[in-house]
C-alpha cells in the first residue's frame, strides 16, 4: 500500500502543481470547486488508464475540459435522485460517454469503467477536497496552525511521501473532522440477503432490544446523523472543531466516512492522501486564506453525493 501511495503522489504532484498555476495570487475569488473536479478527473484517469484527461492543462480545450464534468455531475444528479433503487440500469449514456463504445460494445462495462472513475474520485477526493477548504476558509487559525506544522516538518524542502503526510497530526485531524462534519455520502444502504436478527433498534424506539429483519428488506441508516450525535463528538458536534480529535477517540462504528465492514471503500487510504499531499502543497503556496462566499454556513446540495452548493469561494494571500 505504501509503495502505490508513493507512486500515485509522483504522479499527483504534477496535476497539483498545474492546479496551483491556475490559482490567482493577487487577492481575486476563486472558486475552487470546479479546479478539483478536473485535478481528480486527471489524476484518477491517468491512475486507472495510464493517461490523464490533462483537463488541467494550458493545451487543453475549455469545452471538452467541461464536458465531462457537465456529464459527470449530470449522472450524479440522476443517480440521487433514483439511490432507492438498487441497480444503476436506469443511468443513460451521454455523448461523451458514447465515445468510449467504438472500443467496446459491452454497455455495462462503460459504465462500470466511468463510474470507477466518477465515484471514488469525485465522491472521496473532489468532494473532500472542497469541504475542507470550504471549513479552514472560515477558520484563519486552523489555516495558521497548519503552515506552522507542515513548515516544522521540513516546509518546501521534504519530499512528501505516504509515511510523511500520516505523521502531520494536526492535518489528519482537520481531514478527518471535515469527513465527520461533511460527509460526501450522508445515508447508507443495505438489503437483507437472509432473515437476520440486528443486536438494537428494536421497540420501543431508543431502547436496546433487537429488531428482526426479513430477507429482501432494506435498512437505510444515516450516517450524517450518526457523524452528529452529541454523545459521541459532545455537545458542540455539530461545530467544524478539529482539536476535538486530541481528546477524543470514537469507536470504529461511531465514526463512517467510508461505510464499514466487507463493503468499506477500498481506495480509502489513497483518498485520504491525495486530500492530505494537495492541502499541504496549497497551504505551502499561501500564508494566509479569505473566505468570499457571503453565506457561511455549509449550504448541502444532494446528488449522489452532497457537495456544497455554494462551492468553495476564497482568496489566497502569498
Amino acid at each position: 500500500m505504501i509503495q502505490i501511495a508513493d507512486l500515485h503522489l509522483s504522479g499527483l504532484s504534477r496535476h497539483v502543481q498545474r492546479l496551483l498555476e491556475l490559482i490567482p495570487r493577487d487577492g481575486f475569488t476563486v472558486d475552487l470547486q470546479p479546479l478539483f473536479a478536473r485535478l481528480v478527473l486527471d489524476s484518477s484517469t491517468e491512475f486507472l488508464f495510464g493517461e490523464s484527461a490533462a483537463s488541467l492543462s494550458p493545451d487543453a480545450v475549455p469545452s471538452e475540459v467541461q464536458n465531462f464534468p457537465d456529464t459527470d455531475n449530470h449522472g450524479q444528479i440522476v443517480v440521487g435522485k433514483r439511490f432507492q433503487t438498487t441497480t444503476l440500469e436506469h443511468i443513460k449514456l451521454g455523448p461523451d460517454a458514447q465515445e468510449f463504445m467504438p472500443r467496446t460494445k459491452d454497455v455495462q462495462d462503460v459504465r462500470n469503467q466511468l463510474m470507477n472513475i466518477s465515484m471514488p474520485a469525485h465522491e472521496a477526493t473532489g468532494v473532500a477536497l472542497t469541504n475542507v477548504v470550504f471549513q479552514i476558509a472560515r477558520k484563519p487559525i486552523v489555516y495558521a496552525r497548519l503552515r506552522k506544522e507542515i513548515d516544522e516538518a521540513g516546509g518546501n524542502e521534504k519530499p512528501w511521501t505516504f509515511e510523511c503526510l500520516k505523521s502531520l497530526r494536526y492535518l489528519q485531524k482537520v481531514i478527518s473532522e471535515t469527513f465527520r462534519l461533511n460527509l460526501t455520502i450522508g445515508t447508507t444502504i443495505r438489503v437483507a440477503l437472509r432473515g437476520t436478527i440486528l443486536a438494537t433498534g428494536g421497540d420501543p424506539p431508543g431502547s436496546k432490544a433487537p429488531l428482526y429483519v426479513n430477507k429482501g428488506d432494506i435498512i437505510t441508516f444515516s450516517l450524517y446523523a450518526l457523524h452528529r450525535r452529541g454523545d459521541l463528538f459532545g455537545d458542540d458536534a455539530d461545530m467544524f472543531r478539529p482539536e476535538r480529535r486530541e481528546t477524543l477517540r470514537p469507536s470504529h462504528w461511531s465514526y463512517m466516512p467510508f461505510s464499514g465492514g466487507p463493503r468499506v471503500y477500498v481506495g480509502q487510504n489513497l483518498a485520504l492522501i491525495e486530500v492530505a499531499y494537495t492541502i499541504v502543497k496549497i497551504v505551502q503556496a499561501f500564508k494566509a486564506i479569505e473566505n468570499r462566499d457571503p453565506v457561511l454556513e455549509f449550504v448541502e446540495v444532494y446528488k449522489f453525493t452532497t457537495d456544497s452548493k455554494n462551492g468553495a469561494k476564497v482568496a489566497f494571500i502569498r
